[in-house]
């Protein structure tokens, strides 16, 4: 449903055109997703590119050009990205 939704909205693609329209949209799903134990060893403030299933990390760093590059080189051209917020603030998807 997530993935659907994202896709419908954005044409089936993420770029680096669209990352950030896209990580608004994600912020404003009515889903949502508990990604703090997949996120457990990545770095505060770092860009996570999630496989299109969202069960698995990609890639992350602290850059958005390069995670969406590297998840590309990856094989994942569709990847969710978003960025790790602090541990108390709650975020939903």
């Amino acid at each position: 449903m997530f993935l659907a939704a994202l896709r419908e909205r954005k044409g089936g693609r993420l770029t680096s055109t669209n990352a950030c329209l896209t990580l608004l949209m994600l912020i404003n799903m009515p889903a949502t997703a508990d990604l703090r134990a997949l996120t457990a060893g990545v770095p505060v403030g770092s860009w996570v590119a999630l496989s299109h299933d969202e069960k698995r990390i990609v890639v992350y760093g602290a850059d958005l050009q390069e995670v969406l590059s590297r998840a590309k080189s990856a094989g994942e051209a569709d990847p969710i990205v978003f960025r790790v917020p602090p541990a108390e603030i709650p975020v939903f998807f």
